[in-house]
């Protein structure tokens, strides 16, 4: 064997290359498909984010059988990183990376292990007592409620995200600003209440609601999550017809806390309308 052909089987462009962290997040087989998947689509792009693969080529390709192919598109399909569909003649299998879930998905996985670090970064300068000044301990303390802040704001939009109706990144600037105005932590859960029940309504398929809100639309606009509070014309009118459905305050004191909670939301919203 001459050199010449030895140093090609050493170039970057003769191997895969997988992302730990998808693997981590996807598994191997399934990562290896979408790396393939994303080479396929730059080549083969039909319209609209489409491309086409049959499964001889993928199998040429990554020596992935029918079968191990049919498993990774399943798991793809249903962690919503996939579509599939059959068209076309003769049919050839379409398919679509859909890669803002993926990039949600991916950076949400990230998550737990950047906390840890920013946690140990926190408690690493606030145990550095010859390097403390009152000044620097005002700053940290600040830091580390902006860390806070930031984790429950992402909180949130995995909770939005989870429900799987519209996806949204975490630097979504509108969800950020009208988020920021409801500092509140019971009328964050009051907003997700309404967004659990705005979920349970669009997905039966035996109720009329049909809207697809975004996470910021559905925070300032007044007939997004207020209407799905305890008193919500949405939320009255779909129980109405669910009478089994028990989403709903019980006791005396459960019944004053949702009002009163319902009333400065209500107050919260007049001012984000306005902006």
């Amino acid at each position: 064997m001459n050199n010449n052909i030895t140093k090609q089987l050493l170039l970057s462009n003769n191997y895969w290359v997988i992302n730990k962290d998808l693997v981590q997040l996807l598994g191997i087989e399934a990562t290896f498909l979408l790396s393939n998947f994303a080479e396929a689509e730059q080549i083969m792009l039909y319209k609209d984010g489409w491309f086409y693969q049959t499964s001889e080529t993928v199998e040429k390709v990554t020596t992935l059988t029918r079968y191990r192919q049919d498993n990774a598109i399943k798991k793809l399909v249903e962690m919503n990183i996939l579509e599939q569909a059959n068209k076309g003649m003769p049919m050839k299998r379409y398919f679509k990376i859909n890669y803002d879930v993926l990039t949600t998905k991916f950076v949400r996985n990230q998550q737990p292990r950047l906390l840890e670090i920013s946690n140990q970064g926190c408690k690493k300068t606030a145990t550095s007592k010859e390097r403390i000044n009152k000044e620097r301990i005002n700053k940290e303390k600040h830091s580390c409620k902006s860390d806070e802040k930031e984790k429950d704001l992402k909180d949130f939009i995995d909770y939005w995200n989870d429900f799987n109706i519209t996806q949204h990144t975490y630097d979504n600037k509108a969800i950020k600003k009208a988020i920021k105005r409801i500092r509140n932590k019971q009328h964050l859960k009051e907003i997700k209440k309404s967004i659990s029940r705005y979920a349970t309504a669009y997905k039966d398929k035996n109720h009329y609601y049909r809207y697809k809100w975004t996470l910021d639309k559905f925070i300032i606009q007044g007939n997004g999550y207020l209407d799905w509070l305890d008193e919500g014309q949405r939320w009255v009118s779909y129980i109405a017809e669910n009478p089994t459905v028990t989403d709903k305050p019980k006791t005396k004191k459960e019944i004053e806390e949702a009002k009163k909670n319902q009333e400065e939301l209500a107050k919260i919203a007049k001012n984000l309308f306005k902006e």
